[in-house]
């Protein structure tokens, strides 16, 4: 940041300078417009617009990040939303697990529909 303020006052001090050493009238065409103008005026007026454009540019481009960083906000929100509700699904799940692999384990039928129809918490 500060070195883009030291460059631009720089660029600024050396258009003075241009500006005031080159002071004389001059002819200027503009489409169909003839008129004469110090050349320090067509200057300064090139350079405000310039930077009139940079800094319309430089809106319109900090703008759509603003957007974009509103949408992954929103997509942020949007999937820890769903990791909660997957977090308080975990219990259950694990619980059906536990249940599965007993019952695969287990070597006599009876005991499986024993542990099939319990709950484990």
């Amino acid at each position: 940041m500060e070195f883009r303020f030291v460059s631009a006052l720089f660029f600024a001090v050396l258009v003075t300078l241009f500006a005031v050493v080159n002071a004389k009238p001059v002819d200027v065409n503009f489409l169909f417009v003839n008129v004469r103008l110090s050349l320090a005026v067509i200057i300064f007026s090139s350079a405000a617009i310039g930077a009139l454009i940079v800094a319309l540019l430089g809106t319109v481009k900090h703008m759509s990040q603003l957007l974009k960083l509103k949408g992954l906000e929103k997509t942020v929100q949007t999937q820890l939303k769903e990791i909660e509700s997957l977090k308080s699904q975990l219990p259950k799940l694990e619980t059906a697990e536990v249940k599965r692999t007993l019952v695969a384990t287990s070597e006599e039928p009876i005991q499986a529909e024993i542990i099939e129809n319990s709950t484990i918490e």
